[in-house]
């Protein structure tokens, strides 16, 4: 798919290559996979910590027996 809209106001202006417009494509779809990766890694983990079993208090009050 090619996003050359944004060039239609360009007038008298360089277009970029069809190659320049592949690289530039690649470059942001890796962007957006690391930033989506980062996003759901730091989510997995902040669940991770927000459901982690914890080990149970001890008492702090003995039992009195009457």
């Amino acid at each position: 798919m090619r996003n050359d809209h944004v060039f239609d106001g360009l007038v008298g202006g360089r277009y970029p290559t069809p190659e320049e417009l592949e690289y530039h494509m690649r470059h942001a779809h890796k962007l957006r996979a690391r930033a989506f990766g980062e996003l759901t890694r730091a989510a997995r983990e902040w669940l991770g910590n927000a459901f982690r079993r914890r080990p149970a208090r001890p008492a702090t009050a003995k039992l009195q027996h009457c």
